[in-house]
C-alpha cells in the first residue's frame, strides 16, 4: 500500500468551526496527520489525500488516517470524526470508516495543559483541469519507445496527482510513411514517461486524463497527440564502386574492406556511390550524404554534399593532387522520410609502396623441347593489393650451342600463354624477372632472375654406327657376323650430333645370349657359344640434353660358319712340283659368301699364320728359290680355311758365276782386270798362288749381282814370265761357289 506522510505545520491558535480550517492553541502543540498502513488513499479510487499544512482531503470512498500529538503536555485528547471510528493509543489516534455529510470539518486535539492544535477535513470530487499529452519529439521514431510530454493541468482541491493519471493510446498500421486505420483505445502504462510497447512499422496516437490526490479523475481526456510513426528498422545504406572519372589505374576500390586506394604520386578523381534502401513502412530514402573532406591536404574541392535519388552519387568529384593524403574513413549517411538514419563508413587511403616478395622460376627443367612454363609468386602489398593483370615477365635470350649458354642480353617484356612462354624458339637459352604492379600502379622492382631456360625443339642427328674390336666377328655394312659355338666381341659405337643441348645418352639394344658392356656411345658385346640371335635388325638411339630422341640407326647380327674358299696360283696357273727356271710369282685369293673374307695370310718361317700372325696378302708373292709357304683365308666371322702347305721350286735365285778361264797380263802392268758377272750379290774371296809367292795373296770384298770389272793390283813377288793360279769363293746366304783362273805374266 503507497504510504502518504505530511508534517504538520506549529499550530499558534486554531479556531475551530465549521467550514473553517483554521485552530487556536494556548500551548505549543505539533499534530502529524498520515495515511493508515492498512488503505491506499492516492490515485487508486480509495478517495483520500493529504494536501499541505494539516488539511486531509477525502473523497466519498472509505479511507483511514493517523493524527499524532507531539509536544505540549500529555495526555491528548482526539475530537471525534463523524463517519469514523477513533482508536487512540498514547499519543496517536487512528481513524477508520466511510465519510458523511457531517465529516467535512475542522477538528481539535487537546493536551492537558492549556496547549491544543487541529486538522481540517475537506470533502474534494471535483478532478483537475487543462491536462494535456504531446509527442516528445517525432513524429518518426527509429527506437522501439516513444517519449510523452504529459500536463496534469490544475486542481482547486487536493492538487494533482504527480505521480498517478490514465495514457490511453490507439494504433494503425505504418506502410510506406503513412499511418492505416487507427483502433480502439487501450491503457498504456509509460516507463519514465515513455511508451517502451511499440513495435515497429506501426503508428500510435495517445490520450491523457490526470488525477488529483483524492483520486478524482479529470472532467475529460485532452485532445489525441499527433501520430507516432515508429520504425526501428530504419533506412539501410551501402557503399558500392566509386565512378572512375580520370586517373584510373592510379586507384582502386576495395568492395571488401569499402576502401578506396589512390596513388598520391599521381592525380585523379571518382565520385562516390552508394545503395539506399528502407523498409516499407519507413516511407523510403529521403537522402543520402556523401563525406566532405575539402580540408584534408591535396583534396581541396572535394566537399561531397548530398542526393535524393537513386542511384545515389555524391554531387561533387572527388580529386586528389600530388602528394595528397589520406582522408581516411568517412561516413556515408542515407536519412529515410521519417528522419531515421544509416551510416556505413568507407576509408579512402593512400597507396605509395610497391608490391615486395615477387618471384619467377621454371616449372621442371632446365631442358625445354618446346613451351617454358614459370612458377609466378607475385608477393604481396600492404595496400591496394597486387594487380595481378598489370604484372610482366621479362626475358633476356642466349645463344645454346652444345648445352651451354651463351652471353645473355637485356631484359624485354614477354607474354606468356597459359602461364607459359610459348614464343621460345630452340637453340636458345632464357632467362625470367617478374614485375609486380599493385591496383594503384605502384610498380615493383625486378625479382631476381630465374635458372637459364635451355630449349632444344629439334631431335639429334640418327647415329652413325661403326664396329670395332673383333674377335671371332666381323662386319660388312651395318652386318655384323660371329662365329656360333666359339666366343667373341664386337664393339658399337655410335655418332650423333645435336649442335644445341648435345648428345645426352644413347640407347643400345639387349642381344639374347649376348652380355654388353660399356658406356656412352660405346657398347662391346661379348657372347660364349652364342646360338640363335634375333633376325630383327637391333636398333640404337641417342637422346639429346632436351630429353628428345633422334632416328634409329640399326645393325643387323647373323651367324656364320662356314670358312671362306682359298685359291693358290703360280705365274696364273696350277703351282707345279718341277722346278721353275725363274722366279714364280705365287698369286692368292679367297672367297666367302656369307661374312666376307677378312684377310689371307701367308707365312715362309714354317709358322702357321692366324688371324694376327703372318703376312697379310696383298700383292703377288715373288718366290726365286726353294721356298716352302703355310697359307690361310680368314672370314670376317673369324672362321678359317683349312691350312695350305705350298712348296715352290724356283731356280731364279740360284748363284751363278761367270769369267774367263785365263788372263794374259802384259810385262810391264801392275793390274790384272777382269770381266765377271754373278747372278747374286755375293762376299767374294780371291786368293792368288804362283812363282815367286812366298804365302798365297788374298782379297775380300763383295760383288754386286750383274756384270763387272774387277782390278787386283798385282803383287810383289810375282815374276815375269810366270803363271799364277786364281781361286775365286763367292758366298751369297746358303749358296756358294768355286771357280779357278790362270793368270799369266809376260816376259
Amino acid at each position: 500500500m503507497k504510504l502518504r506522510v505530511a508534517l504538520l505545520a506549529l499550530l499558534t491558535a486554531v479556531a475551530v468551526g465549521v467550514g473553517s480550517s483554521s485552530a487556536a492553541t494556548t500551548a505549543a502543540l505539533t499534530l502529524n496527520l498520515s495515511e493508515s498502513s492498512s488503505f491506499a488513499c492516492v490515485g487508486d479510487g480509495t478517495g483520500c489525500g493529504l494536501a499541505s499544512g494539516t488539511t486531509l482531503y477525502y473523497s466519498a470512498n472509505s479511507f483511514s488516517f493517523t493524527v499524532t500529538a507531539s509536544g505540549g503536555t500529555a495526555p491528548y485528547t482526539f475530537d471525534d470524526v463523524p463517519g469514523f471510528t477513533k482508536i487512540v493509543s498514547s499519543a496517536t489516534a487512528s481513524y477508520t470508516g466511510t465519510p458523511i455529510g457531517g465529516t467535512a470539518g475542522s477538528y481539535t486535539v487537546s493536551g492537558a495543559g492549556p496547549d491544543s492544535g487541529g486538522f481540517d477535513l475537506t470533502l474534494d470530487i471535483t478532478g483537475p483541469t487543462g491536462q494535456s499529452v504531446a509527442l516528445s519529439g517525432g513524429p518518426s521514431y527509429s527506437t522501439l519507445s516513444v517519449p510523452l510530454l504529459l500536463s496534469r493541468g490544475t486542481d482547486s482541491g487536493a492538487g494533482v496527482d504527480a505521480a498517478a493519471g490514465l495514457v490511453e493510446r490507439a494504433s494503425a498500421t505504418l506502410s510506406g510513411g503513412t499511418c492505416g486505420s487507427f483502433g480502439s483505445w487501450a491503457p498504456v502504462t509509460l516507463v519514465s514517461g515513455a511508451d517502451t510497447t511499440v513495435g515497429t512499422g506501426n503508428c500510435y496516437r495517445y490520450q491523457f486524463k490526470s488525477l488529483d490526490l483524492t483520486g478524482n479523475a479529470s472532467a475529460a481526456w485532452s485532445s489525441p497527440t499527433a501520430d507516432a510513426m515508429v520504425n526501428s528498422v530504419g533506412p539501410a545504406v551501402t557503399d558500392t564502386a566509386p565512378t572512375e572519372v580520370s586517373g584510373a589505374g592510379d586507384q582502386f576500390w576495395n568492395s571488401a574492406t569499402d576502401t578506396v586506394w589512390f596513388r598520391p604520386t599521381a592525380t585523379g578523381s571518382f565520385t562516390l556511390n552508394a545503395s539506399a534502401s528502407d523498409s516499407s513502412a519507413g516511407g523510403g530514402i529521403s537522402q543520402v550524404a556523401f563525406p566532405d573532406v575539402s580540408a584534408v591536404t591535396g583534396w581541396s574541392g572535394s566537399t561531397g554534399g548530398f542526393d535524393t535519388s537513386s542511384p545515389y552519387a555524391s554531387p561533387v568529384v572527388y580529386a586528389w593532387a600530388v602528394g595528397a593524403t589520406a582522408p581516411g574513413p568517412k561516413p556515408v549517411t542515407a536519412t529515410n522520410t521519417g528522419g531515421a538514419t544509416a551510416t556505413d563508413t568507407i576509408t579512402i587511403s593512400a597507396d605509395s609502396a610497391a608490391p615486395t616478395g615477387q618471384s619467377v622460376n621454371l616449372t621442371g627443367g632446365s631442358w625445354f623441347g618446346s613451351a617454358v612454363p614459370l612458377t609466378l609468386v607475385p608477393g604481396s602489398d600492404g595496400g591496394s593489393g597486387v594487380d595481378s593483370s598489370r604484372s610482366v615477365v621479362e626475358r633476356a635470350s642466349a645463344t645454346l650451342t652444345n648445352g651451354v649458354c651463351g652471353t645473355f642480353g637485356t631484359f624485354t617484356a614477354v607474354t606468356l600463354s597459359n602461364g607459359a612462354d610459348a614464343s621460345a624458339a630452340s637453340g636458345n637459352c632464357y632467362r625470367y624477372q617478374y614485375k609486380v604492379t599493385d591496383n594503384v600502379g605502384n610498380v615493383s622492382s625486378a625479382s631476381p632472375p630465374s635458372a637459364d631456360a635451355k630449349i632444344d625443339k629439334t631431335p639429334p642427328t640418327t647415329p652413325s654406327l661403326f664396329f670395332s674390336g673383333f674377335s671371332n666377328t666381323g662386319s660388312a655394312g651395318t652386318v655384323v657376323y660371329f662365329r656360333p659355338g666359339g666366343n667373341g666381341t664386337f664393339t658399337v659405337t655410335a655418332a650423333a650430333s645435336d649442335p644445341e643441348s648435345g648428345i645426352g645418352s644413347y640407347v643400345f639394344p639387349t642381344i639374347p645370349g649376348f652380355t654388353a658392356a660399356g658406356s656412352g656411345p660405346h657398347r662391346t658385346y661379348a657372347f660364349t657359344n652364342a646360338g640363335s640371335v634375333p633376325t630383327v635388325p637391333l636398333t640404337v638411339s641417342a637422346t639429346n640434353g632436351a630429353g628428345i630422341g633422334s632416328g634409329a640407326a640399326s645393325f643387323t647380327l647373323v651367324p656364320d660358319a662356314t670358312p671362306p674358299a682359298l685359291t693358290v696360283r703360280c705365274n696364273g696357273g696350277v703351282c707345279g712340283k718341277q722346278a721353275y727356271p725363274k722366279a714364280v710369282t705365287v698369286t692368292l685369293s679367297a672367297k666367302d659368301a656369307t661374312s666376307g673374307v677378312d684377310a689371307v695370310r701367308w707365312t715362309s718361317d714354317g709358322t702357321d699364320p692366324t688371324p694376327n700372325h703372318g703376312n697379310e696378302y696383298l700383292k703377288g708373292i715373288s718366290v726365286q728359290g726353294l721356298t716352302h709357304l703355310k697359307i690361310r683365308a680368314f672370314d670376317n666371322a673369324g672362321n678359317a680355311s683349312p691350312l695350305l702347305n705350298l712348296v715352290v721350286n724356283s731356280r731364279a735365285n740360284r748363284l751363278v758365276f761367270g769369267g774367263p778361264p785365263a788372263v794374259v797380263v802384259a810385262p810391264s802392268a801392275k793390274f790384272v782386270s777382269l770381266r765377271v758377272s754373278s747372278t747374286r750379290r755375293a762376299n767374294v774371296k780371291l786368293t792368288l798362288t804362283g812363282p815367286g809367292l812366298k804365302k798365297p795373296v788374298r782379297w775380300f770384298f763383295i760383288l754386286d749381282s750383274g756384270t763387272s770389272i774387277v782390278r787386283l793390283r798385282l803383287p810383289t813377288g810375282v815374276k815375269h814370265p810366270g803363271t799364277y793360279s786364281l781361286v775365286w769363293s763367292l758366298t751369297s746366304g746358303t749358296q756358294t761357289r768355286s771357280r779357278s783362273m790362270r793368270v799369266t805374266l809376260r816376259s
